[in-house]
């Protein structure tokens, strides 16, 4: 056994060894090839103007592209020798084809009589035979040729590895008709080992005569065939046929020398008018008969081609030029006309000459008014839709190889006003861009401002003009006043005229006689008798004038036809004529009207388009007085396609809702009775509607409220509308600003506003932030109530408590006498100090009486003898002082406990709320702990206050018992027996002051705690309370797994981040279309006024705009609507609402108004929840407990069908023991 890749065994490796070749094939093509009939100029810069497969020869540089080129030319003179080297006619005819012995012989047929020589070109694809030590080698394959009867071998050998051909050139030929037939002798190969594949890849006849090709520009031209896979193309830039230019034209500086004597000379021209002079031998012999051109207009057309214009990339060049190669068979009117077409005329037949008549400013040759024609003008318009807006204009491009290249021109504002109509024309002989611009700019304006045709009979005065000839035309019922008429008699400078006229300070008088138009100024007006600045020559008694002012001129027009009627009398037409049209052509000049006539109907000054405070897009129109009433049509485009057209509207006003985003542009008509337009404007607008205000928070502050929302861009404004109370209606707008927040500044404590807010770009308006009003209130201010109460704490208040407070407890002043004589009369105080007995007497509303001192009784007094009232007071400033403390301390521990609830139900208040609102909850809390601790500073300083105001009392109660300390003292006259009375009743009274004072202080600062502690929790109240999450989804089957369709839009399903979309698409161009939820499953429930929030993911071109709440039990309601704004990104939108019914058989419909077709929107994520919070979507509990239940029943089934397989499994195993235990017991035996 022998072991591969083992070491020993004593063999060496074999390198492949390869044949060199033994050569490969090279072909010199030969072309002759006719390039004009007559002679030419000869190619522009020898070798550089040939082209081989689109490149040159020869570089600009002087470089060649290609090696083994040659070439001669022969410009086709009547002489001119034969080219040197090309002295055969040949034609090679293609085969192509693979040669295989197991098809037999390839046969073609000869039939040309004048044929001498026959070329064969076989070859084979490659030619080697490869062993198996891997040597590439020679081999060699055999053909046979058979020419006619006689047979002829040839053989390859040799090692080939690509492609080689070898002529063979037979002469001898046999007569005509012969075959010519190629067999292969070797066998086929079958193995890539072997390469001998044979074929035929062309023959050649060849026509041994000298051809010198007389008149005839031909060119002659080899080139090595290794450079291509096939014959190449050629092209050959040349300056082409000499023809008749006249003697003193120099047609390379396009230059005239002086006068022209009518003779001619030869020499190349690109000049289309001389061209159309040499046709005319070729048309002759066309139409078989003699034809002559006008050469004197075609002199003056060819001055006129030759003029140099702005070429439209900062250079000049001439106004027309004409470089073509004529290869198509062609009419003699059509080669004619398309010559004419180059320079903007139409050739006519004079009855002796073809002539032609050019679009271009020219004088008028005739004057036609009310008083030289019959029964007046009538005119006729061109229709609209033959007026183009754009034209395609195809010419071949000099700067790049003279491809064909295609110039669009367009009339952007016609496109705009009545959209695109494109025209598509090829401008004959045109390489230039600029020529092809001007071309297609002649066409636009023409048809735009071209578009009268005034038809009118005349006598023999009709015969003073020709077809093409300007004329004017003075009609003075069309101009409203009189502007032409016949002259009556001449008298040196003054003229009288056939009626009288009205002229201003340049005013001029026209005629025209048998030489030229002749123009003069008006100066003065007598009746009809006028004043001319010149005497005016030619002018004839009954000559034909018109008049031109400031205001209004005559018309011009171009005669079209002239036909002669039975009655002697002519019927002229004719076409109106803009002199302005070539400035504007060729220089891009200005166009300015001129006026025809005085009367002037109403015209739309501008159109308007601005928004209302209600969304509603308002489209107005600015008309002018004027002569007649208007009706209007208005046409509104969207993106370039019609979106709407209203027709005879009594006013330009319109009022438009729920415009879908995009670039409008909105035209209004007017038209007079007849329906003619005779004023139009056009404006263009923008829709594209800014998202509802999001984060909006309102903060109140000293005497202002601020408003804050999220950034939307630099261009999105706001709008701010305000009102005292919740209602809409009663708003008025505030402000307008870019910026993210807005100060509205009020006067006053706790002022309180609602606000409406809504994003705006230029006319566009965006849904309002909520449909009910923002609350805002202004807060208390502090410092204004901290400096109030410190004015009133810092006045002077002791004089006040002894004249009302002291008073009020029975501590007024005592009044001392020198002795109290008349006891029952009372004195000016309750109590009177007597100095004869020394004591203190006191009013007991009937007589001052005097009690015992306590020091001047002995033994013990019953309590009946102890004054009640003193008693009385005793016990009762004791209970008021517990009553007070008792009152603190419930009011504080009602504090704390009201404290500690809030903080309670705020703290199990956030702990319910779902992760939708934390972003929110937690800007709510910051802004409450703000709040919070303002209000937690304004009561430290309440308190404060409180402590301060307190003191102060104190200090007064304090003045107050020094004063009475003072008044003890001056009653040391008194008795002993009153002076501990006295005291005693001082010191009570002092007591109850005080405790007074401390429950009036604590009294209110309880109140004001109460106060503060009540204010933050309804603030906190207030912006918890008004966020309501239901976080449940209200809708059954919310992913549409069965539904029913709205209308007959497409119905699609997909999938997106995990969820099944839904793309609803319009199949129409009216009428709603949607989807909405099978009949089963419409058992949500509503409560009507409960406030519900829907909110889906969408993307696409429609507003959702057909939104409803649907019930099975009732009428529906329509939602507003959801403005879609992107086709391609999906987008969260939420709408909140307030059920409109109670239902507990609702559901939603989905859809929109379709204008057309392929109109779509697509959601997913849909979900209706109470509450006015938009959650993450979850399914309804029912499609969960529907699907629990589904998976329950399928897991039944499952192990329904397992258990059923197991048992089956079970008897197939005892089955197959028992088979087995039989198979035993037979093998046995």
């Amino acid at each position: 056994m022998r072991i591969y890749g083992a070491k020993g065994g004593g063999g060496s490796s074999h390198t492949p060894i390869e044949a060199p070749e033994t050569g490969r094939s090279k072909q010199i093509v030969n072309i002759v090839e006719l390039l004009c009939e007559g002679e030419i100029e000869g190619l522009v810069d020898g070798f550089k103007s040939i082209y081989l497969d689109g490149t040159q020869i020869q570089n600009d540089d002087g470089t060649y592209n290609f090696n083994n080129v040659s070439g001669q030319l022969n410009v086709g003179t009547q002489d001119q020798d034969v080219l040197d080297g090309y002295d055969s006619s040949q034609n090679e005819v293609n085969v192509g084809v693979e040669i295989k012995k197991k098809n037999g012989a390839i046969v073609r047929t000869v039939t040309d009589e004048r044929i001498n020589r026959l070329r064969l070109t076989l070859g084979v694809r490659s030619l080697f035979h490869q062993n198996n030590q891997g040597d590439t080698n020679t081999t060699n394959v055999d053909l046979k040729i058979t020419i006619g009867t006689r047979q002829y071998s040839h053989s390859f050998n040799g090692k080939y590895s690509s492609q080689y051909l070898e002529s063979v050139v037979f002469d001898n030929l046999p007569p005509v008709p012969f075959n010519i037939s190629v067999e292969r002798l070797t066998e086929d190969s079958n193995s890539q080992r072997l390469q001998n594949g044979t074929i035929w890849s062309s023959y050649t006849e060849i026509i041994d005569t000298e051809f010198t090709y007389p008149n005839s520009a031909v060119a002659g031209i080899s080139f090595d065939s290794e450079y291509f896979n096939n014959i190449p193309t050629r092209n050959y830039l040349i300056k082409a046929k000499k023809v008749k230019v006249p003697s003193n034209y120099d047609p390379v500086k396009r230059t005239y020398t002086g006068f022209w004597d009518g003779t001619f000379k030869v020499a190349w021209t690109n000049n289309p008018a001389w061209e159309i002079y040499d046709l005319a031998p070729i048309l002759s012999k066309m139409l078989g008969v003699e034809i002559s051109f006008d050469k004197w207009a075609l002199y003056d057309v060819a001055r006129y081609c030759d003029q140099l214009v702005p070429d439209g990339m900062g250079g000049m060049e001439p106004r027309f030029t004409c470089n073509v190669w004529l290869t198509e068979v062609k009419t003699a009117y059509d080669l004619l006309n398309d010559f004419c077409s180059v320079f903007r005329a139409i050739p006519i037949w004079t009855g002796t000459e073809v002539s032609v008549i050019i679009d271009r400013p020219r004088d008028p040759v005739w004057t036609y008014t009310n008083a030289n024609v019959v029964g007046g003008f009538e005119r006729s318009y061109s229709a609209r839709k033959s007026r183009h807006n754009a034209v395609q204009v195809t010419y071949s491009d000099k700067t790049n190889g003279y491809e064909s290249a295609i110039e669009y021109v367009s009339d952007d504002e016609e496109i705009k006003k009545h959209g695109l109509n494109l025209s598509q024309i090829t401008a004959f002989g045109c390489t230039s861009r600029g020529q092809a611009h001007r071309t297609g700019k002649w066409i636009l304006e023409t048809e735009k401002r071209e578009k009268e045709t005034i038809t009118f009979t005349v006598g023999r005065e009709g015969l003073m003009h020709l077809p093409g000839d300007i004329i004017r035309v003075a009609d003075s019922h069309y101009a409203g006043t009189e502007i032409g008429g016949r002259v009556l008699a001449i008298n040196g400078r003054k003229v009288t005229l056939d009626r009288e006229i009205s002229i201003d300070n340049a005013s001029y008088f026209t005629y025209i006689n048998g030489e030229a138009t002749h123009s003069s100024k008006i100066q003065s007006v007598n009746g009809k008798e006028i004043t001319l600045d010149s005497t005016p020559t030619g002018l004839e008694t009954y000559g034909v004038w018109s008049l031109s002012t400031k205001q209004i001129s005559s018309g011009l027009y171009r005669s079209i036809s002239i036909v002669e009627n039975a009655d002697g009398t002519n019927t002229i037409t004719a076409l109106q004529h803009e002199p302005q049209k070539e400035a504007i052509v060729d220089n891009s000049a200005h166009f300015v009207e001129t006026a025809r006539t005085l009367y002037k109907a109403p015209q739309i000054n501008a159109v308007e388009v601005s928004t209302g405070y209600d969304g509603k897009l308002y489209i107005t129109g600015d008309i002018s007085s004027g002569d007649g009433k208007l009706t209007y049509d208005i046409k509104i485009t969207k993106d370039g396609n019609l979106y709407q057209y209203k027709k005879g509207l009594s006013d330009p006003n319109i009022e438009l809702s729920d415009l879908p985003n995009g670039d409008y542009t909105v035209i209004i008509y007017g038209k007079n009775a007849k329906g003619q337009i005779v004023t139009e404007k056009t404006q263009t607008f923008t829709i594209d509607r800014p998202p509802a205000p999001t984060g909006v928070v309102v903060t109140g502050g000293l005497g202002q409220i601020t408003l804050e929302w999220d950034w939307v861009n630099e261009v999105t404004q706001t709008e701010i509308f305000a009102a005292e109370t919740d209602n809409f209606a009663l708003a008025k707008k505030i402000a307008k600003v870019t910026a993210r927040t807005y100060a509205h500044t009020l006067k006053g404590n706790k002022v309180v506003r609602y606000y409406w807010l809504r994003h705006t770009r230029g006319i566009n308006v965006g849904p309002f932030y909520q449909q009910q009003g923002v609350r805002g209130q202004t807060a208390v201010d502090l410092d204004a109530r901290l400096t109030e109460l410190n004015t009133q704490l810092s006045r002077n208040i002791v004089n006040e408590v002894f004249d009302v407070a002291a008073p009020a407890r029975g501590l007024e002043l005592v009044k001392t006498v020198a002795n109290l004589t008349d006891k029952g009369t009372k004195l000016a105080s309750s109590q009177v100090y007597n100095q004869a007995d020394g004591k203190l007497y006191t009013w007991n509303g009937t007589a001052y009486s005097a009690t015992v001192a306590a020091e001047d009784v002995t033994g013990k007094l019953s309590k009946s003898k102890i004054d009640t009232s003193l008693i009385s007071q005793l016990t009762g400033a004791d209970n008021t002082a517990n009553l007070a403390r008792r009152l603190a301390e419930t009011a504080q521990s009602n504090i704390n406990q009201e404290i500690t609830n809030r903080q309670d139900a705020v703290t199990a208040e956030a702990n319910n709320r779902t992760k939708a609102i934390q972003a929110e909850s937690a800007n709510l809390t910051k802004k409450i702990q703000a709040e919070a601790t303002a209000r937690g500073a304004a009561v430290t300083q309440l308190q404060n206050v409180d402590a301060q105001q307190a003191q102060l009392i104190s200090a007064v109660t304090a003045k107050a018992d020094n004063a009475l300390s003072g008044l003890e003292e001056e009653k040391t006259a008194r008795a002993n027996a009153d002076k501990a009375e006295s005291q005693a009743r001082e010191a009570l009274t002092a007591r109850m002051g005080a405790a007074e004072s401390n429950i009036v202080t604590i009294q209110r600062t309880v109140a004001n705690n109460a106060q503060s502690i009540s204010e933050v929790s309804q603030n906190l109240n207030a912006k918890i309370d008004n966020i309501n999450i239901g976080g449940r989804n209200l809708l059954r089957d919310s992913e549409f797994n069965a539904y029913n369709k709205w209308g007959s839009p497409q119905i699609e399903f997909a999938e997106n981040a995990n969820r099944r979309t839904i793309k609803v698409t319009s199949t129409g161009t009216n009428g709603p279309v949607g989807i909405v939820s099978s009949n089963r499953h419409s058992t949500s429930y509503f409560q009507q006024g409960e406030t519900y929030t829907l909110s889906l993911f969408a993307r696409g071109s429609k507003a959702l705009d057909y939104l409803y709440l649907m019930r099975q039990d009732g009428n529906n309601v329509r939602l507003p609507v959801i403005n879609v704004a992107s086709e391609t990104e999906f987008n969260h939108y939420k709408l909140t609402f307030k059920a409109p019914f109670t239902t507990q058989q609702g559901y939603v419909l989905i859809g929109f108004r379709q204008t057309s077709t392929e109109q779509f929107v697509e959601f997913h994520s849909v979900k209706l929840e109470k509450g006015n919070v938009a959650t993450d979507w979850t399914p309804a509990p029912e499609d969960v407990e529907s699907a629990v239940s589904a998976v329950s029943a399928d897991l039944t089934s499952y192990k329904q069908t397992q258990a059923a397989t197991d048992s089956a499994q079970a008897q197939q195993l005892n089955q197959l023991s028992v088979n087995l235990t039989k198979a035993e017991s037979n093998l046995n035996a």
